[in-house]
């Protein structure tokens, strides 16, 4: 064991590092020793000194240290910190959900920021062009001028017309403080709020009646149902004279809306209506495969299966309820079975649906059930006779003409029997003309397919005296002739829905296809004449200014199709042949009212309705040769003859390749000249499906 080291050889830093510590602890253990016993201070410096970074200095039998005696301050001793309890796993749950909330809240800001950059964006470069075309300083008053002004330019006001709407439709919910977007951009003061509801029920309801004007009010909507009050505001912008320069804006809100809807689940009735109304009233697009009209009818109708629209409504809800959720459902009933026709697809609704089937009398189940009910009614019956012949007709082995005729006349005894119906209890004359054109064109739908099968049959081929054909004709004829002689003198065609333009349409091309020299045996001259007479007429009315609102307008651009069907031909009357016959006071004749700029597009090889040329000889096809002919006046499909197909799917493809659509944009005016060069006819054979050419239908 070594011997203990003197002090002498000790590291000096080490001895006085050992004196220090004695020193520091001996009279410490003392005082803390005596302060513990008489209860007065605890060991080490107090607080006081603690800050100063200094030991403290009592005096014999003092229980403050000198220092703190000195400057007069408490002699605390200082005491361990408390350390801060564990968040509990509820606590760290509510911070989350704050914290996410907080986040959600500065993205929800982020993007009204970025929107509302966007919209004006928008709005200034409109600006200029809106100014140029409808602001006159030299015509107006300085009052007039602001009247004139559109309403969406801004004014300096910004947020008036908004605080107005929420000061005037008072609402119990204080915590909502911002009105829908068409109410702000496009400065909708409380009263255009009420002129565009009243449009609305007055030019677009009768057509479409899917809202009661006692339920749907714009003081209920703006607040229960913000989406459906923007898509109202925005259809009747374009029906009203005076703000038909804000759709442009308004109807971009609501379909900015219908998407929002869609992303954040909203399922509701007003939601149903909404996207019910944007189906049927689509903004034009320059490809007809760029409509999604068909995606916010299929949207429509899943969320009414969804909310329990297809049953019978709980007799809990008020009566006025039930009968809004009940017309919702015919509704999209009608509009699923007409989109099936045109499309050629089969329904998403099955067509024997309970409330569709028990519907004839539903228009009288209560007396607040609305004026246009009994129509709705009617129009079902229509849909469901067509749905029948489909499943039973082309189905059935035998004679499908034969079965096709007659079921094309059960349709005219049922309107029949419905217009009774109408005469005492319609209030709207004009559901009550559009009557016979809706159900002419059904038939018309259904003897095309007739008429189609009746070529494939050889020998036999069309005749004059063939009962299918003279209905088919009769029924085109009956179409066109409603509108014209009926419904074009009720000045309200302009409000209609695309899809009446788009039947009378269809009649006035299956018509000009009759004029080939191939089916002319089957016509007389005046019925020829009668033929060429008609459709120039529906051109004229189609383009006139009482109809097409602009040359986006669907009329107008079906009058332009027709009218290049026409020229092909050389059928077409002259500006100066029309104008005489206008002059010479002839009944009936309405003086063209066209666009000074006409388009015209090169015929192509095939137009509608052919879809190709069938080169390979068939067995059910006459030879070239023509020896097999029974008569001189029968027309059949010979070999080399392009098939052809009478169904609205196709006529719609032909009508959408013939001409592109100026879109809405700020940079194109409406009455800009726009040359299109797509071909209306088809360059090459197309496996185009009709929807009576289905072997048999996939719902039951």
């Amino acid at each position: 064991m070594p011997a203990p080291t003197p002090d002498a050889f000790r590291p000096a830093r080490l001895l006085d590092s050992e004196n220090t510590e004695e020193e520091d602890v001996k009279p410490f253990i003392n005082k803390s020793y005596g302060r513990s016993r008489a209860g007065t201070k605890a060991s080490g410096a107090c607080v006081h000194c603690k800050s100063l970074k200094v030991r403290c200095e009592f005096s014999p039998g003092a229980s403050a240290c000198q220092r703190c005696i000195a400057g007069n301050y408490d002699c605390l001793a200082r005491t361990r910190k408390k350390r801060k309890p564990a968040p509990t796993h509820e606590e760290l749950i509510q911070r989350a959900q704050s914290q996410d909330m907080e986040i959600q809240d500065l993205l929800l800001r982020f993007d009204r920021i970025r929107e509302d950059g966007r919209i004006r964006d928008w709005m200034a470069r409109a600006q200029p062009d809106l100014r140029h075309t409808s602001s006159h300083p030299s015509e107006f008053s300085p009052y007039e001028a602001r009247v004139h002004r559109p309403r969406w330019v801004p004014t300096g006001d910004e947020g008036a017309a908004e605080m107005a709407c929420l000061s005037y439709f008072a609402h119990g919910d204080a915590n909502v403080l911002r009105a829908p977007d068409v109410v702000r951009y496009c400065e909708l003061y409380p009263q255009d709020v009420q002129d565009l509801f009243r449009v609305f029920f007055e030019r677009i309801n009768p057509f479409f009646s899917i809202l009661d004007p006692e339920l749907h009010t714009p003081g209920n909507l703006i607040w229960s149902c913000p989406f459906l009050f923007t898509v109202v505001c925005g259809l009747a912008c374009r029906y009203d004279d005076s703000r038909r320069h804000m759709y442009e804006l308004a109807i971009g809100f609501a379909r900015t809306a219908a998407g929002n809807a869609l992303v954040n689940g909203l399922k509701s009735v007003d939601a149903c209506q909404a996207y019910l109304l944007l189906g049927m009233y689509p903004t034009p697009k320059r490809n007809y495969a760029d409509d999604r009209s068909w995606m916010f009818l299929g949207v429509a109708i899943r969320m009414a299966q969804e909310l329990g629209l297809d049953r019978p409504p709980s007799l809990d809800l008020p009566v006025r309820e039930q009968l809004n959720r009940t017309r919702v459902w015919l509704n999209c009933y009608c509009v699923d079975a007409a989109q099936a026709v045109q499309l050629g697809k089969p329904p998403m609704i099955s067509p024997d649906d309970f409330l569709a089937r028990t519907s004839a009398s539903w228009w009288q189940t209560s007396p607040l059930n609305t004026p246009f009910d009994v129509h709705l009614c009617g129009y079902i019956s229509s849909l469901r006779l067509v749905w029948e012949w489909r499943s039973k007709a082309l189905t059935k082995e035998g004679d499908a003409v034969a079965s096709t005729c007659d079921h094309a006349e059960r349709l005219v005894q049922d309107m029949y029997s419905w217009q009774q119906i109408y005469e005492q209890h319609s209030v709207c004359q004009y559901r009550i003309l559009l009557t016979p054109l809706l159900v002419s064109y059904l038939r018309l739908t259904m003897l095309a397919t007739g008429v189609r099968q009746m070529m494939k049959k050889g020998a036999s081929g069309l005749t004059r005296s063939c009962r299918v054909f003279k209905d088919a004709y009769n029924a085109a004829k009956t179409v066109i002739e409603t509108m014209l002689d009926r419904l074009y003198y009720t000045r309200q065609l302009r409000y209609a829905p695309e899809d009446q333009f788009i039947y009378v349409s269809y009649a006035a091309a299956f018509l000009i296809n009759l004029l080939r020299p191939k089916f002319r045996p089957l016509l007389s001259d005046s019925e020829q004449q009668d033929i060429v007479s008609l459709v120039n007429r529906l051109i004229d009315v189609l383009g006139s200014k009482d109809v097409a609102l602009d040359d986006r307008h669907t009329p107008a651009l079906h009058s332009r199709f027709l009218e290049n069907l026409l020229a092909k031909r050389n059928l077409r009357r002259s500006e100066s042949d029309r104008s005489s016959r206008s002059d010479s006071g002839s009944p009936g004749h309405l003086l063209a009212q066209l666009s000074d700029e006409r388009y015209h597009t090169p015929p192509n090889r095939y137009v509608w309705p052919d879809v190709g040329q069938d080169v390979s000889p068939g067995g059910s096809l006459v030879s070239s040769g023509g020896d097999v002919s029974p008569s001189p006046s029968a027309v059949f499909r010979q070999v080399g003859d392009p098939d052809m197909d009478f169904s609205m799917n196709h006529f719609l493809r032909a009508v959408s390749q013939q001409q592109p659509v100026p879109q809405y944009t700020a940079e194109i005016p409406a009455s800009s000249a726009i040359p299109w060069s797509g071909d209306w006819g088809l360059s090459e054979p197309q496996a185009t499906t009709s929807w009576s050419t289905y072997a048999a239908p996939t719902w039951k």
